[in-house]
């Protein structure tokens, strides 16, 4: 709803509006008590977990039919890569091999220290790149907070700034200066075997308090990594693995009053999210990154009941419908996937013999292969009764 207000009153004078938003905030806070109405928090900036989509944005993606908006699909790179790092120069390294430009900010007058950092996409040609800071894609994504899940040593900060220097040398071109193990190829056959390794991870998070937000925030940020590898892996345009990202981007993100200590002794995920943006594809494999598909969902859901127990009633709700929803159309898409893998392994034979059965039981027709989500049942309506009819149609369900 818009509103046009006059700011000239009849006297000729002006309104004040000095401190509007917080003098609107109030009588806001007093008509929620008086109606009883539920309390939502003031969207400062500082209480933005992630930034808005502007309508200049939205217009411009618009304008050169891309899916999202710069700024999204930047903001699922970034997540994707950092989570999938050990340490910040695999991260440059990573960024660049996804084909984002990124350039570092140096200190004042230092070339040798590192204090953010900017990242594009590959503008069209003869167009200019726009920068977007990690600060400005999401509030945990900004170096600072990046680092603290990396190693803080001397020569991990060296080995990163050969890579912020070897970037901004070569923007077009970037060779890396040490390539890491981002450049080796993981064995697909990893899948099952991280999918068991998950289960510590499930019996270290039983663990955590509800209440502790900085806990649960680490763990909805490596999830919400996770998702966001698969995400780049099999999605050519935004779909269920990147809203769920997105979703539990989030929950991954802490208020400036919520102390920001991470928990030291908790599995990492870096190795899953690595071979998940490496090897992920839903061919062959489809069983064993189904059963690692699994897994993930299990964390989400201890996810959303610790947001559920600590009384957050609307992002509860978010994560219900991304695990209803989004993650119901994932594990769809790959239940159509194994069955077809197990189409394809039978002799011609065993398949016509399969067909035979299917088109008897009335399974015939091609399996989906898309991330779709399976279609919903019509629900028959009841026959309308007629004057004097003493029993229903017995066609109700």
């Amino acid at each position: 709803m818009h509103i046009a207000v006059s700011l000239v009153r009849e006297d000729g004078t002006k309104a004040s509006t000095h401190n509007d938003f917080h003098r609107a905030m109030r009588i806001v806070r007093e008509l929620e008590n008086e109606f009883e109405l539920r309390p939502l928090r003031a969207e400062r900036e500082q209480d933005m977990p992630q930034r808005q989509e502007s309508r200049a944005a939205r217009e411009s993606a618009q304008r050169r039919g891309a899916a999202e908006v710069d700024s999204t699909r930047l903001e699922r790179t970034v997540r994707a890569a950092a989570s999938a790092s050990m340490d910040e120069g695999e991260f440059v390294r990573r960024m660049r091999r996804e084909g984002v430009l990124i350039r570092p900010r140096f200190e004042t007058g230092r070339n040798d220290v590192v204090t953010g950092y900017s990242v594009a996409l590959r503008p069209e040609k003869g167009a200019q790149p726009v920068w977007h800071s990690g600060l400005r894609l999401a509030r945990d994504l900004t170096l600072p907070e990046l680092r603290k899940g990396w190693p803080d040593t001397p020569e991990n900060a060296a080995a990163a700034v050969e890579e912020w220097r070897a970037t901004r040398k070569n923007p077009d071109r970037y060779v890396p200066a040490r390539p890491g193990r981002e450049e080796s190829e993981m064995n697909p056959e990893f899948f099952k075997m991280y999918a068991e390794d998950m289960t510590r991870l499930h019996e270290y998070i039983a663990t955590i308090d509800p209440d502790d937000h900085a806990a649960w925030a680490h763990v909805a940020r490596e999830t919400s990594g996770a998702y966001a590898a698969w995400s780049r892996r099999l999605e050519p345009v935004p779909g269920p693995l990147a809203r769920t990202s997105r979703t539990l981007a989030r929950s991954a993100q802490l208020r400036p009053s919520q102390s920001r200590r991470r928990p030291v002794a908790m599995p990492s995920m870096v190795n899953t999210t690595a071979l998940i943006l490496a090897q992920a594809s839903k061919g062959k494999n489809a069983a064993a990154e189904a059963l690692l598909l699994r897994q993930l969902s299990q964390t989400t859901v201890s996810i959303f009941r610790a947001v559920q127990a600590s009384g957050d009633a609307r992002r509860a709700s978010e994560l219900a419908a991304t695990v209803k929803n989004n993650l119901r159309a994932v594990r769809d898409g790959y239940a159509a996937q194994i069955a077809e893998n197990g189409v394809a392994a039978l002799t011609p034979e065993e398949r016509a013999v399969k067909q035979r059965a299917d088109i008897a039981a009335g399974r015939g027709g091609p399996l989906p292969t898309t991330l779709t989500p399976a279609a919903q049942p019509e629900l028959a309506q009841p026959a309308p009764r007629t004057t004097g009819a003493g029993d229903r149609d017995g066609t109700e369900r």
